[in-house]
């Protein structure tokens, strides 16, 4: 989820500690740069309102400090449970910016596990596709492990304005789809963004979504 899975290829970048700093273009990162760098900060509230199930929030901050990417999400990969990840911003600024951040977390709460994870950001012009993925890895038991992912596809006609497409695969609640799909309208205020989602609007089970946050 935005304003808001390659797990060998997440901890082989993370090791190894080579990459841009966010916002700037591709190339090695001056020893020491990020010390005068601002923490940049975004924070969303997201709630659901799932067929024959109740309706639930979840909460994700995240903090970007140069090439540093940390993040705390609650009720995002199971209901009760919180997760902390922290990775690495890769960005390449051309005629399309790409961002991909690679992570790795541990989740605790109704389920217990280590997660793998990436975030990545394509734009170019007015279009753009996001998207973050994650394996859980369930300490419990293996058979509760689980691919998450979320992706949007929008194009933003205005800085206040954008619209497009969206998907999610979850198991905060029980569905027989195995991707809900849906549409996204977003408004922007400043710092300030609301979301509104309609998932499965195909089927007699369709269900909405809102989110309210800041930052970017």
């Amino acid at each position: 989820m935005r304003s808001a899975p390659a797990a060998a290829l997440a901890l082989a970048l993370l090791v190894a500690g080579a990459g841009p700093a966010s916002g700037q273009e591709a190339g090695p990162e001056p020893a020491g740069e990020s010390r005068g760098t601002p923490w940049d900060v975004s924070f969303g509230v997201y709630g659901f309102d799932p067929p024959d199930d109740d309706a639930y929030a979840s909460a994700i901050l995240r903090a970007d400090r140069g090439a540093l990417h940390l993040e705390a999400r609650y009720q995002y990969e199971d209901l009760d449970s919180a997760s902390f990840f922290v990775g690495r911003n890769f960005v390449w600024a051309d005629e399309l910016s790409v961002l991909v951040v690679p992570m790795i977390g541990a989740v605790a709460g109704d389920t217990d596990g280590v997660a793998p994870g990436l975030e990545y950001d394509l734009a170019w012009k007015a279009l753009e596709w996001y998207g973050e993925s994650e394996y859980v890895y369930d300490l419990h038991d293996a058979d509760d492990s689980f691919f998450y992912t979320w992706n949007e596809l929008t194009l933003a006609p205005a800085e206040w304005l954008r619209f497009g497409l969206v998907a999610q695969r979850t198991r905060v609640f029980e569905q027989e789809l195995t991707l809900d799909r849906g549409l996204l309208l977003g408004l922007a205020y400043g710092s300030l963004w609301l979301d509104l989602y309609l998932f499965n609007p195909d089927q007699d089970d369709a269900y909405v979504g809102v989110a309210l946050g800041f930052g970017g």
